[in-house]
Parts: C-alpha cells; sequence; structure tokens
C-alpha cells in the first residue's frame, strides 16, 4: 500500500494536533514545527548528499501527480525525523515524541483513529495515562 503526499501531510497535521492536546500544547510549540518539516524534507530528499537531494526534490517537484510513499518509507522519515531532532535540541525522544510517531503512523494507515485507538494498540493503555506521559515529557 502507498500513501500519497497529501496523505501524509494530512497525517502529520492530524497526529500534530493529537500530541499537542495530549501533551497541553500549542501545535506551534517546540518540537512540533521542526517535526514536520524534517518529515518532509526526508521523504522528498532521503539521502544524506545533497547533490541527491537536490536531484530528488526537482523530480518530486516536477511530477504532475500527488507523490506517493510506502508504509516504510513513511515510518523511516517520521522516526528519523522525531530522532534527529531530538537529538538536535540536545534531549532524547521522550514519550511525547514517541506519542506523535504512533499517531501519525496509525493515522496515515487509520485516517479515523482516536487517542484511544493509539493508547489501546500502540501502548495497551488508556488514554488518560497516555496524556499523563505525554505532559510529563513536555
Amino acid at each position: 500500500m502507498s500513501f500519497t503526499l497529501s496523505d501524509i501531510h494530512t497525517a502529520v497535521t492530524e497526529g500534530t494536533a493529537m500530541t499537542a492536546d495530549a501533551a497541553e500544547q500549542a501545535v506551534t510549540d517546540d518540537p512540533f514545527p521542526s517535526f514536520r518539516t524534517t518529515i518532509l524534507a526526508y521523504l522528498i530528499a532521503p539521502t544524506s548528499d545533497w547533490k541527491d537531494r537536490e536531484s530528488n526534490a526537482a523530480r518530486l517537484l516536477a511530477d504532475q501527480g500527488d507523490p506517493s510513499f510506502t508504509y516504510d518509507q513513511v515510518s523511516e522519515a517520521v522516526n528519523r525525523a522525531v530522532d534527529d531532532t531530538a537529538r538536535r535540541e540536545h534531549h532524547g525522544a521522550n514519550d511525547r515524541d514517541y506519542l506523535f510517531v504512533n499517531a501519525v503512523l496509525t493515522l496515515v494507515d487509520e485516517p479515523q483513529a482516536q487517542l484511544s485507538d493509539i493508547a489501546a494498540s500502540a501502548y495497551g493503555q488508556d488514554p488518560d495515562t497516555i496524556r499523563s506521559w505525554a505532559r510529563n515529557a513536555a
């Protein structure tokens, strides 16, 4: 199964809102903007070679359709973006960051999922427990 850039954008937007709400933060608070832009950068240009990045970005921008990505590509971009952002901000990924990852990856595959679905499937916990973890990590 593949997901369009539009599908991924929607999942990232909804995952950001869900995580920010659980952590009692605004979607504009750090690290959410960095997560969002870094995910997009890694999807469009997954290589570390800047010349290849420019080539990949130009190819995708020239494409007439909405580019699509596999679940594995999305997962790699989301996890890498969170890890790199957390490292750059001088802290390791925390419970709020992991909730963001689980929310985005669940929502890309199941767009109607709620926090209760993610809490049960990813953590085996109730939503209030997950909210408290996210708040304490923020």
